[in-house]
């Protein structure tokens, strides 16, 4: 057989990644609460194109009251599993033309991502404990 290498090291554990205090690390690992759903829903920005799923910030803002309970039961049974559900996770990928770029050209486009709005209740509580 021939001689074997260790593999090669992986360039990111050579990064010094910021670390949270335990405070805070205790804060963002506590159960998420109705009243932080709630803030964070009334917080969202309306207008803007739904994620695949199709609902709008506007449907969570109307139905905040009906859909935050099960938002918080999704959103710890997640936190207790390290696990998101698959579908809070999904995205369209849009092109947006840039301003005043010829449309016939590739790269005159710029991707975005348009993520489903109960993934953006999510993270929008969890920066708000930060």
């Amino acid at each position: 057989m021939g001689k074997q290498y260790p593999p090669d090291p992986n360039p990111l554990d050579m990064l010094a990644y910021p670390q949270l205090d335990p405070t805070t690390a205790t804060k963002l690992g506590a159960p998420i609460t109705i009243s932080e759903v709630k803030d964070a829903i009334s917080s969202l920005q309306s207008n803007k194109s739904p994620g695949p799923d199709g609902f709008t910030t506007e449907f969570y803002k109307t139905y905040s009251e009906a859909i935050a309970p099960t938002l918080v039961r999704v959103f710890n049974d997640a936190q207790a599993k390290g696990l998101l559900p698959p579908t809070m996770s999904e995205a369209s990928i849009t092109l947006l033309l840039k301003k005043d770029k010829d449309p016939l050209l590739c790269s005159s486009y710029r991707p975005i991502s348009l993520l489903n709005v109960d993934f953006k209740i999510l993270a929008k509580v969890l920066a708000s404990r930060l």
